[in-house]
């Protein structure tokens, strides 16, 4: 599912970056945000998110949030 349509305060894991610009796809890398990354979202607007990644914040647009796709996380949901 993409991260517009996650559940907020939840464990997620990326499962795919479907973005054609290679430059912000290497600058998302950079940061951290790659394929199984772990993520959780505190909050979202309108498709736009705010995300916790490695303990720091991020702001994502809706092009760039309907572009990632995640599942949420097995540890997190077989502690529940």
């Amino acid at each position: 599912m993409p991260i517009t349509i996650a559940p907020i305060e939840v464990n997620l894991v990326i499962i795919k970056i479907m973005i054609t610009d290679a430059k912000t796809k290497k600058h998302l890398e950079d940061i951290g945000i790659a394929v199984n990354s772990s993520i959780k979202i505190l909050s979202r607007n309108s498709g736009n998110c705010i995300i916790v990644y490695k303990g720091g914040r991020l702001a994502l647009d809706y092009n760039l949030s309907k572009s990632i796709f995640v599942m949420i996380d097995k540890e997190d949901s077989e502690e529940k």
